[in-house]
């Protein structure tokens, strides 16, 4: 057995503990796979952290970054398993996105193949066999039914479980039965982690907080249907609640439970609250703001809830939040709810903001741009709005957004039309931030001046670069990828610029020596050159 081997085999007897993994990636540091060995670290160090982290969203950057070096560079094909069970992506792109603590994130078995119980008598012994080759304890059951579950419960093997994922087959209606037979299953003693992919009411809910099972829970992800102030008194009031680290809420809710919730006392360990919810009244939502239940939470996602006419303005208005990630992407929340937003006492807080598709149009991005409160803003987001000269301008401008290490500022899938390549090249030869390492331009005229702006020293630092549909020209674009500062990009995307012979650099493996993932497709390269492209590992024609 190689040392390699022993030491996988220790986080394999040990995998809950971080130290064989540490253990391992110092291993892989010091023999030659640095990326390998850190990846592992920065994922380990993400699982157990939260955005409360100062360097949160910076690791969550470079999680990224890492993913796309080690999908192109240090491929690893997955063992194949039985029992009717997968490993998330089954072959050389696990590592793109799922991943858990630097390894294949969990186990899926598609119920909707196996329709009879049998099939689940027979996926206990190959989990148990999946659990001694692969450092997952979290099995996700998709389009199971009820039976299957009942007869999986039954099993020892489930015993090693530190996480379930729970998807129902063949109902849309709710299924407390399947809740209830949750909480009362000794066997689901272990978990750490609870997801249930089916609807459930106060009954199931309230089932789920009474379990006598479930006390080491701290991550949950709940579908709720026509929750009461009474389901979510049983769930705030549950022993494990304050444990929870990560709480995610989706599905019908009445005014009343919302309101319950924010009467909820804080809970202490808890790093992001997902809600999902429907439509609320302005004074609900002035009532959740000022929640001791957000006082001390450092993340926030309420991305998809309808915020507009007013809701926004009533949830943030308080001074008592202290949030570092702020995820508000298609809230509907429009000029006057951003202005709110930046006008926020505790604004200055935040380290990673997503305004994504929220029709903000001219002013409320020139409000953002011109906001002085970004001091320790890190992620800034403001993709799929209507950006204009005066937003780019007060961007470029605001000395609080030259700590940036991700601008993202596409209009796709629109093109804008407010915009002109002179307007591009002023704010990229404007633009100052020296530690920018994600820069998204997608549908932007940035054009050939743009394109040369590009190419100065100070933007050195960048690692992912998006381009695509932004109006360049082959002379443009050979000048770019030969040009000395963007010889880091580990990530290039030129689609949609009908580039011809431009892209011939990319054929040469000294130029982006780094490059992961090129993606130059809807451009007109002559045949015999698409082929050269192709055969560039990471490069996507």
């Amino acid at each position: 057995m190689t040392d390699r081997e022993a030491l996988y085999r220790a986080i394999l007897t040990h995998p809950h503990d971080d130290t064989p993994r540490l253990v391992y990636a110092d291993w892989l540091e010091e023999n030659g796979h640095s990326e390998e060995g850190e990846f592992i670290r920065v994922d380990c160090r993400l699982d157990s952290a939260g955005p409360g982290l100062p360097d949160y969203t910076d690791l969550v950057e470079r999680q990224t970054e890492l993913r796309l070096w080690l999908h192109t560079h240090a491929p690893q094909v997955l063992p194949k398993l039985s029992g009717g069970l997968t490993i998330d992506i089954q072959d050389k792109l696990w590592r793109w996105k799922w991943t858990r603590r630097g390894f294949p994130r969990f186990l899926n078995f598609q119920g909707e193949r196996q329709q009879n119980v049998k099939a689940i008598r027979r996926l206990a012994p190959a989990l148990d066999k999946a659990m001694r080759r692969v450092p997952t304890r979290w099995l996700v059951l998709l389009f199971v039914l009820p039976a299957h579950l009942k007869e999986l419960l039954k099993q020892p093997v489930v015993e090693q479980l530190d996480r379930l994922t729970v998807q129902l087959s063949g109902t849309e209606y709710i299924s407390d039965e399947t809740a209830v037979m949750i909480a009362a299953s000794p066997r689901l003693r272990n978990l750490r982690g609870l997801s249930l992919a089916f609807a459930i009411s106060d009954a199931g809910l309230t089932a789920l907080a009474r379990s006598e099972y479930l006390g080491m829970l701290d991550w949950l992800a709940l579908d709720f249907q026509a929750i009461t102030a009474a389901g979510v008194r049983a769930l705030v009031t549950a022993p494990w609640f304050r444990n929870l680290r990560w709480l995610r809420l989706q599905g019908e809710i009445t005014e009343g439970a919302l309101e319950e919730l924010s009467r909820c006392e804080a809970a202490a360990n808890l790093n992001m609250l997902e809600l999902r919810i429907g439509t609320h009244s302005v004074q609900t939502w002035e009532a959740f703001g000022a929640s001791k239940l957000l006082a001390a939470l450092p993340g926030l996602d309420l991305s998809h809830v309808d915020l507009g006419e007013g809701r926004l303005e009533a949830l943030l208005g308080t001074n008592r939040l202290q949030l570092a990630v702020l995820d508000l992407q298609s809230c509907a929340i429009r000029n006057t709810g951003v202005q709110a937003l930046v006008a926020a006492p505790w604004v200055h807080t935040l380290r990673s903001l997503n305004l994504k598709n929220n029709g903000l149009a001219a002013a409320g991005l020139t409000a953002v741009g011109r906001c002085k409160s970004w001091s320790q803003l890190r992620h800034l987001n403001l993709n799929m709005n209507s950006l204009g000269v005066g937003a780019l301008r007060a961007i470029a401008a605001n000395p609080s957004l030259r700590g940036l290490r991700s601008l993202e500022l596409s209009v796709m899938p629109e093109p804008s039309r407010a915009l002109r390549v002179n307007h591009l090249h002023e704010f990229l030869d404007a633009l100052h931030m020296p530690e920018l390492r994600h820069l998204d331009l997608a549908g932007l005229p940035v054009g050939t001046p743009g394109a040369r702006a590009l190419e100065a020293e100070k933007f050195q630092s960048l690692r992912r670069l998006s381009l695509q549909e932004c109006k360049l020209n082959d002379k443009a674009v050979a000048a770019l990828l030969a040009a000395p500062s963007l010889q880091n990009l580990l990530e290039l995307n030129l689609t949609g610029n009908f580039l011809k012979h431009g892209l011939k650099p990319l054929t040469d493996p000294e130029v982006l020596p780094n490059l992961s993932a090129a993606w130059i497709r809807y451009n007109r390269p002559p045949p015999e050159l698409k082929r050269k492209l192709a055969r560039r590992a990471g490069v996507n024609v």
